[in-house]
């Protein structure tokens, strides 16, 4: 063939590259060359199927009608795909969905599976989301967990350069660098870093892997990152990362409670596990765990969970805010004594249980008064609203040991003290009164604390003489 004929049909090759006409041997027309027919070869290597063929796939998966070869390759990109016409179930969720993984993996042995099906595969197992608590969860999860078992026995085939991948597109080169990521802890590697807030390595592993936004994988990093955080054994270096961690539960929660297991009984060895106010806002919110005082109840009952001494050091956390906010906030309005706070405070580990009863004035002001607000939201399944003849009247009821004590927020009240056996009031009830007589709250006319005088030497004393004494330093 002439030099010249060689040379124009070249010419013509470089041109269906949209190269710019430069001359035979230049190196940046060699290396533009490269580039395209690169991005060419990841568009095809990574190229999903057509979405009606997958779903028609699914659609007779689910309907037991056997597939042929190629729908068994469409199917591989819907496997986590609702179904309408089966009541939006999947085919995760098939009984029949361990032949779909033997047909795969008898491929593999064979060498037969086409890699982009594999890579579907791939796409759709990322694509899964947080499974939600239902009858068809278990099932599910076993053969997620099938998946990817297969998955991770196969991943070299189309993930290590040889004879036969000479080329790999960038989703198998990642995979290379990053088998962790079928594994059953995928997300360790990377918890050090994103708990630091680099998140270089795993926006890099997104991309080239296509994991998306909503998918199982980010409840399990946050997860990792909870399990590598609360394995610290300086509790400074804990306790600055609490924030954090909060912030990716709030944003990832898929397996929010095993992970406030985990920052709870670690906060719990601190040896300064004193109140935190973020992460005791956080755990009692009624979407979280609710108020532990409601444990025994069954309203919040994923406090068991956690053993006594951790619930009893949340509880503690509570009772003393809520203490706070009683005698600071309801009775501060009125100028009331602030010593009761104090005095109370002494017995903050021994207080099984409080309940606030709100008077009218209280009651309108919860949506002006942020604090007032708080209290409302943390009681919401507890509070009660108080009859009495002073609107501006409240009450705080608390247990502690076998007596409980009803305090008012108003100067001139006294404190009331009843045996827990022979309340007259009952104690869940969501509306109670100020009488004296009857199941009023100042009933026990004749056992009650006043506070003028040295009263908090004299009650402390009575209080020991019924067997109560302040918790041990």
């Amino acid at each position: 063939m002439p030099i010249t004929q060689l040379q124009t049909q070249l010419e013509s090759v470089l041109a269906s590259f949209d190269i710019s006409s430069l001359a035979i041997g230049n190196a940046k027309a060699v290396e533009d060359a490269v580039q395209q027919i690169a991005r060419v070869f990841e568009g095809y290597a990574s190229a999903p199927p057509p979405k009606e063929r997958a779903y028609a796939a699914a659609l007779k998966f689910m309907r037991g009608r056997a597939l042929g070869i190629t729908e068994k390759d469409w199917i591989a990109a819907a496997l986590n795909e609702p179904i309408k016409e089966q009541g939006d179930k999947c085919v995760l969720e098939s009984n029949n969905f361990k032949d779909l993984i033997n047909h795969y993996q008898k491929q593999v042995e064979d060498r037969s599976i086409w890699r982009l099906t594999w890579y579907w595969l791939l796409i759709s197992y990322f694509n899964i989301t947080i499974l939600a608590s239902n009858s068809n969860a278990k099932h599910k999860e076993e053969n997620r967990e099938q998946l990817r078992f297969f998955l991770e026995s196969s991943y070299k085939y189309f993930s290590k350069p040889d004879q036969k991948n000479k080329i790999l597109p960038q989703w198998a080169k990642t995979l290379h660098k990053h088998s962790n990521l079928l594994s059953k802890k995928p997300c360790a590697p990377y918890a050090q870093d994103f708990l630091e807030g680099n998140a270089e390595v795993i926006d890099e592993v997104k991309k080239d892997i296509g994991i998306p936004s909503q998918s199982w994988f980010w409840h399990e990093m946050t997860l990792a990152v909870v399990q590598h955080a609360t394995t610290k054994k300086n509790d400074d270096s804990f306790k600055v990362s609490i924030k954090k961690l909060i912030e990716y539960l709030e944003n990832y929660p898929g397996f929010k409670d095993q992970a406030i297991k985990l920052i709870l009984e670690r906060y719990y060895r601190c040896k300064d596990n004193s109140a935190l106010s973020s992460l005791r806002d956080y755990v009692i919110k009624p979407e979280v765990w609710k108020n532990p005082k409601l444990r025994d109840s069954g309203i919040a009952s994923k406090w068991l969970y956690v053993d006594e001494n951790v619930w009893r050091m949340v509880l503690a956390w509570v009772t003393k805010e809520h203490l706070r906010l009683f005698f600071e906030v309801l009775s501060g309005r009125y100028g009331a004594q602030k010593d009761r706070f104090q005095f109370w405070s002494q017995y903050l580990n021994q207080i099984t249980y409080t309940k606030l009863v709100f008077g009218n004035t209280t009651l309108t002001q919860r949506s002006r008064n942020p604090e007032i607000a708080k209290l409302f939201r943390e009681e919401q399944d507890i509070y009660a609203g108080l009859v009495a003849n002073n609107a501006d009247l409240d009450a705080f009821i608390m247990q502690i040991g076998g007596y409980t004590f009803v305090e008012f927020s108003m100067n001139g009240n006294a404190a009331f003290i009843y045996e827990n056996s022979k309340l007259p009031f009952k104690l869940g009830a969501r509306a109670l009164s100020e009488k004296t007589y009857g199941d009023g709250l100042k009933s026990a006319q004749h056992n009650k604390i006043i506070h003028s005088g040295d009263w908090q030497y004299n009650t402390k004393s009575r209080l020991m003489d019924m067997g109560i004494y302040p918790d041990k330093k």
